[in-house]
This record gives structure tokens, sequence and C-alpha cells, in this order.
């Protein structure tokens, strides 16, 4: 004997009519004058423009925490291996810092990657293809990095702790 589960579901809507006067004279003699008035807005996290895409990290407080090297494993389209590796879209990189070029690869690149701090950093400028600004080179993208001018004064510090963790799966297909 076949057991049969059934499941029986019923909705009910309810809905009313309202009705409202369409001619009804309404005073505004009733006036506040305030004394001033104080608009307040952020810029978006991210804004696309017609050749790059702009981060902005200074308003974003889970970013600020971070190291660089951190952030740009967040941001779709950068690729960074923790081992000094950043691509754009799967293309080589040139780093910008504040209009200068960062000449470092490999192990030092790393560790001025990880040396950054998202408190530092006003915003991130990704660029896929390089324009005429940055003396384009065929197949290579732009991260500029636009850093906060800051005015502190004497010794500063701060400790960082990072773990990184790198997966490798290779598979074969043997046959007979």
């Amino acid at each position: 004997m076949k057991k049969y589960l059934y499941i029986l579901s019923f909705c009910f809507l309810q809905y009313t009519l309202s009705g409202f006067a369409q001619n009804k004279q309404t005073s505004m003699s009733d006036t506040i004058k305030l004394p001033e008035a104080t608009v307040l807005a952020e810029r978006p996290f991210v804004q696309r423009k017609a050749d790059r895409i702009i981060v902005s990290i200074e308003h974003s407080k889970l970013l600020k925490a971070r190291s660089l090297s951190n952030i740009l494993s967040l941001i779709p389209g950068v690729s960074y291996d923790g081992e000094g590796s950043v691509t754009i879209m799967g293309n080589g990189i040139r780093i910008y810092e504040n209009g200068r070029m960062v000449k470092l690869s490999g192990t030092q690149l790393k560790r001025y990657l990880s040396s950054l701090r998202g408190n530092d950093i006003k915003s991130l400028e990704i660029l896929p293809q390089a324009t005429a600004e940055y003396d384009a080179e065929g197949g290579t993208g732009i991260l500029v990095i636009n850093r906060q001018k800051k005015h502190d004064y004497g010794l500063s510090g701060y400790g960082v702790a990072n773990t990184n963790e790198k997966v490798k799966i290779h598979s074969q297909n043997l046959r007979d």
C-alpha cells in the first residue's frame, strides 16, 4: 500500500474601498519657519564612470579597519593572490599612489599593500584599460590609490595580524 502526503494551502485576501473628497479646500495658514536647514549626504560606495570605477573607502566602516591587501580581495574585478600579484579582469596592472607610480613587485608589493590601512585611504580608482593620462601601454590596467591628507604630527603606529590561505585543487582524468 502506497502512502501519499497531501498538502493543502489556503489563502485569503481582503480589501476595502475607501473614498476621499477631491474638492476639499486646505488652508496654508499654519506655516512653520525653520531657522536653518542642513542637508547631509554621503558619496555612494561605488561610482561608475565611463573609464573607471571609483570605490570610496573613507565612509565605509567595514573597510577602514582592513589593510589594502584585504580590501583588494573584496573588490569585484580585482584579483589579489596574497603573494604580491594583483590583476584587474585578468590583466596586469600598474599602481599609482597620489599621482606617483609605485614601482614594486612580488614580496615588496605584498608588504606595501599589507602596510596601508583603510583609514589612510580616501578612495581607489580601478581603470581596466590604461588611459592617455597614465601613458597607456597595451593590456594593462591601472589601480589609483588616493590617500587622505592627514596632519597628525608625532609618532604613531598600529599592530596588524593577518592570515591568508591559498588552496589549489588539481584533478586528473585517468582512463584505462
